[in-house]
């Protein structure tokens, strides 16, 4: 079984294509998203499920968690409940690795400040625990290109979308 950690861009997606995926556009996390074309589609979800397989486990952190929620927990109606309802299935079925915020900024997790300073504590955290994982999908490309030289596997969604742009 393949272990895998989602930042929280692509777990919005994954979580949007199963609540509705007629509705997957409209679960972008951020304006700046929308800005830098990562508006998600059936077919980017479609290319997750594909990356995903079907033997795998997500590995996940309070910190994606959390902003993942954050996005999607203003639906309403139907929708709400279909996110309630998977939010306890993929919750019971993946590992949440814990990382304290106080042991990333007191350096009791011997931080590489410029790593901290560079991603932010939740990207931080995605990454440390992508060491120990078998794939890192990310629609972050700094994200990336760091894991990337740590020789993490890695699933960029950007390059995919550019790809996709230009073809």
């Amino acid at each position: 079984m393949r272990k895998i950690v989602l930042d929280s861009n692509v777990f919005i997606l994954f979580f949007a294509g199963n609540i509705n995926p007629d509705r997957i556009g409209h679960y972008t996390r951020k304006k700046k998203d929308r800005k830098n074309n990562l508006g998600w589609n059936i077919d980017d979800y479609n290319f997750l499920l594909n990356k995903l397989g079907n033997d795998y486990k997500i590995i996940t952190s309070p910190n994606v968690s959390t902003e993942v929620d954050n996005i999607l927990n203003g639906i309403e109606g139907e929708d709400k409940l279909k996110y309630l309802n998977f939010a306890e299935k993929i919750y019971s079925d993946s590992i949440e690795e814990y990382i304290e915020s106080k042991s990333v900024f007191c350096n009791n997790y011997d931080t590489d400040y410029y790593l901290l300073y560079e991603l932010g504590l939740s990207d931080f955290v995605v990454l440390e625990i992508a060491k120990k994982s078998d794939l890192l999908i990310s629609a972050d490309s700094k994200l990336c290109d760091r894991a990337k030289s740590l020789d993490i596997n890695v699933v960029d969604f950007k390059e995919y979308k550019q790809f996709e742009l230009h073809s």
